[in-house]
């Protein structure tokens, strides 16, 4: 059998929640491992997710603890036979999703995770697993992908954007179509069928105010689909700025060769200890 080649992308992002959240999650992931109930099933808005507590490990002194996620993928998959027949999926048990892999690390606050599903909801997924170890379901848990440079800090001085210029990968942008950023959804996949990447320059911003064109420029980041963006801008001195946004987070790269049709949970753990160890030597994050 020949092996397939997949990349994956690794994020790290800086958790805040309350004071004894990583305590209290300490206390749960112990306690289910002890009970031998490693594992939970919960349904959040009709969408179910199959969370799983693996062995923690201790690396550069600080402990890690390593989970394993399956979110439920509501797309009314049908199954196609040999014969021609048209089925759906019978399903005793369990769920059928995208997995996401995750290590926390309580000492410095950080989880990092990757994930195969199409478009990008890794922040949207550790929030939701974060939260089922909070004793404070009243308290928020809010985690910001770690900034690699400076240069995301310059949007808090701009007075005005003038234009933004990206280029669009469309066959990515178009993977998940209800994610499409805001700023792009008046692209046409079918118009521009033929071409798999698009440079894009939006400009008419003046209609919005700072903090909606950086709720914009969050979502053109986050979004697998979008690259080598950057930003044209007057700062508060008034004065003409260039921000490139194109490697504003810190990412670990990593391209695999699998016999599967899917990542599995002793080569996820492979990939996020080789992306620990990139972070905590190249840049001090873990």
């Amino acid at each position: 059998m020949s092996k397939l080649k997949k990349k994956v992308a690794v994020k790290v992002f800086s958790i805040k929640a309350y004071g004894s959240f990583f305590d209290d999650f300490i206390a749960v992931h112990d306690s289910s491992k002890s009970l031998d109930k490693p594992t939970r099933l919960i349904n959040i808005r009709d969408k179910k997710y199959l969370i799983k507590m693996q062995d923690s490990f201790g690396l550069e002194g600080n402990e890690c603890y390593f989970l394993s996620v399956v979110r439920e993928r509501n797309t009314w998959q049908t199954r196609g036979l040999n014969d021609g027949a048209i089925t759906g999926i019978s399903l005793n048990q369990g769920i059928i999703g995208d997995p996401f892999y995750f290590v926390l690390v309580p000492d410095r606050k950080v989880i990092l995770g990757f994930t195969t599903c199409p478009g990008d909801s890794l922040k949207s997924t550790a929030v939701t697993v974060l939260q089922q170890f909070s004793s404070e379901r009243t308290s928020k848990i809010v985690v910001e992908q770690v900034s690699r440079e400076t240069e995301y800090e310059k949007l808090k001085e701009v007075q005005i954007f003038k234009e933004i210029k990206v280029t669009v990968d469309l066959a990515k942008l178009f993977e998940q179509p209800n994610r499409v950023p805001m700023l792009l959804e008046g692209i046409s996949q079918t118009r521009f069928l033929k071409r798999s990447k698009l440079a894009l320059t939006i400009s008419d911003l003046e209609e919005y105010d700072q903090a909606e064109t950086c709720n914009y420029l969050d979502e053109l980041i986050e979004n697998e689909g979008c690259s080598a963006l950057a930003v044209q801008a007057v700062d508060r001195e008034e004065q003409h700025v260039s921000i490139n946004l194109g490697t504003v987070y810190a990412v670990f790269n990593s391209e695999l060769l699998l016999r599967k049709n899917f990542i599995d949970e002793k080569r996820a753990k492979e990939v996020l200890l080789n992306a620990l160890s990139y972070f905590s030597t190249s840049m001090k994050i873990v």
